[in-house]
């Protein structure tokens, strides 16, 4: 970004182009950015509004809404902020670049006297060498060192100019450009067309969005094994929006593997991507192995029942028994006693750990569980029942809003105060589970990885190639036959590594040319640092 440096009053268009250009105003961009995008990360993005309402209260909620919090990267204000990034980016480039590119090109030589005399690093000699004999002798002691040369008379005098790392400069620009790339892509990502229509309210909810309207999204979807889908569903406020796709999404199978504590191992999903009916690519999925088809990414998120069939035994009061079948987040009629039968859940793996040590866990899986509500139309119960241990009920406390477990066995009150006429136990199942996919299509996201791949090239240019300068002044001293050597040096970092080759130079003109007239302040003190380097 532009520097501060003082200029002289322009017209208003100037002073405007030097605002937008200045440091001042990247800076304040970025850290706003950078806020906000903290906020983003603690604040879980496009989660149902109720969820907020019940985290936040009402007030908050409304605060948050109003400010575009729940979807913040798509919000009309950092949309913004990126736009200002982007123009204040562009003006610095636009007004700095052509000097850059001019400085590496052919820098400056000849430099005023008063100059000359205020660099810190600086040694001055006098001595009665000729004037080509003292620039060979400087020439030859930089030479083979990666200098680079440029010569110039000015008067009485001679200047002789060495740089190193003239590409700094590169790296300046590659940085600026890096920030610039990533912009745009996080704009093209952040798909202002659809923001607009949102703005001025030309988009309602549950709208279905053209493929070639919408350039930019993400949203999810559930698909049962066997079953394919052609619809996404994309958070839109408290509601959705309906994505159309040009192509079906297939789960032909659905894997999951567990560690014996019973937590999700891995999980993954075999999809098979069908254009007019036709298979067009087929991939086994997984965390964080996408599959990417047409500039969709389709990642594996999460897994759930998708509609399991368990087959029930009741055994009723009068000793008879029955089969009832029921799906899993179903609801059946049980006609003999008018009571309904909802179940909730249905868990294949359920491991347990059996031992008091909690250094030497003992975990076991003790088979499949049910859980389902009982209704009877004046009130609901919760139970849980296995298929490995028929004996055992749980029974959902409110109250504690805990699970119980009773051994019908050994409580037979527990018989006396259960409310439905018949007992269940599990007969057979059938699991059916689907898998969540995470959908996205983002066309800048490569443009982020370039920009991304410059900023560390640009930022590697500048901290690991700074700009080094060495000027060697020859010129008439005011004593008759002699010449004064000016030997002044400067960097842009690295100061002590600067200062260690700067003294080592000094050095080899003081054994040809004998000890300094005149030393910069700093010196004495980065001799003693480069003797002990």
């Amino acid at each position: 970004m532009s520097s501060s440096v003082q200029r002289s009053p322009g017209p208003q268009g100037s002073r405007i182009v030097a605002s937008l250009a200045s440091m001042k105003l990247a800076i304040n961009l970025l850290v706003v950015m950078a806020i906000a995008s903290v906020i983003g990360t603690v604040l879980q993005q496009n989660q149902p509004f109720a969820d907020y309402r019940d985290q936040f209260g009402p007030f908050w909620f409304e605060v948050l809404r109003a400010l575009s919090m729940f979807d913040m990267y798509h919000s009309w204000w950092f949309l913004g902020i990126l736009i200002f990034l982007v123009i204040s980016v562009t003006t610095c480039l636009w007004r700095n670049t052509p000097r850059m590119i001019r400085d590496m090109r052919r820098h400056r030589v000849v430099i005023a006297d008063k100059s000359l005399k205020n660099h810190h690093f600086r040694q001055v000699y006098r001595t009665a060498e000729s004037r080509e004999g003292l620039l060979d002798l400087a020439q030859s002691t930089l030479s083979g060192r990666g200098w680079h040369f440029q010569r110039e008379d000015a008067g009485e005098a001679t200047y002789l100019l060495a740089q190193k790392g003239r590409l700094n400069r590169v790296g300046y620009i590659f940085t600026h450009l890096a920030i610039l790339v990533i912009c745009f892509g996080g704009l093209l990502g952040g798909n202002i067309p659809l923001q607009l229509k949102v703005l001025t309210g030309q988009i309602e909810p549950q709208d279905e969005m053209n493929w070639e309207d919408n350039t930019a999204f993400r949203g999810s979807i559930s698909i049962p094994e066997g079953d394919s889908v052609q619809y996404l569903y994309l958070p839109f406020g408290d509601s959705y929006l309906v994505q159309k796709l040009p192509f079906e999404v297939r789960c032909d199978a659905f894997d999951i593997e567990f560690w014996e504590t019973g937590a999700p191992k891995s999980f993954k999903s075999d999809l098979v991507i069908l254009e007019d009916g036709k298979e067009v690519k087929r991939q086994t999925i997984e965390v964080n192995k996408p599959l990417t088809y047409r500039g969709v990414t389709i990642y594996q998120s999460s897994f759930g029942d998708s509609g399991s069939i368990i087959r029930f035994k009741a055994y009723r009061v009068d000793g008879s028994e029955d089969l009832l079948e029921a799906q899993v987040h179903g609801r059946i009629m049980d006609d003999k006693s008018g009571w309904s039968i909802e179940v909730t859940d249905f868990r294949q793996y359920n491991v347990q750990n059996f031992s008091d040590n909690p250094v030497a866990p003992e975990f076991q899986d003790v088979g499949p569980s049910v859980e389902f509500v009982l209704r009877d139309g004046q009130g609901a119960w919760k139970y849980r029942i296995y298929q490995n241990y028929q004996n055992l009920i749980e029974r959902w406390d409110d109250a504690n809003r805990q699970w119980s477990f009773v051994n019908l066995a050994t409580n037979p009150e527990f018989m006396r105060a259960y409310p439905a006429p018949f007992l269940l136990s599990i007969d057979h199942w059938e699991q059916k589970r689907y898998t969540g996919l995470q959908m996205t299509r983002d066309p800048g996201v490569w443009l982020v990885w370039v920009g991304s791949a410059l900023l560390v090239f640009g930022m590697g240019v500048m901290f690991y190639m700074p700009h080094r300068l060495v000027r060697i002044v020859v010129r008439p001293s005011e004593e008759a036959g002699e010449h004064e050597v000016y030997l002044v040096g400067t960097t842009q970092k690295n100061v002590i590594d600067f200062a260690q080759q700067f003294y080592v130079l000094g050095q080899r003109l003081t054994e040809a040319l004998g000890k300094p007239v005149e030393e910069g302040h700093p010196m004495e003190l980065l001799k003693g640092r480069a003797h002990q380097a």
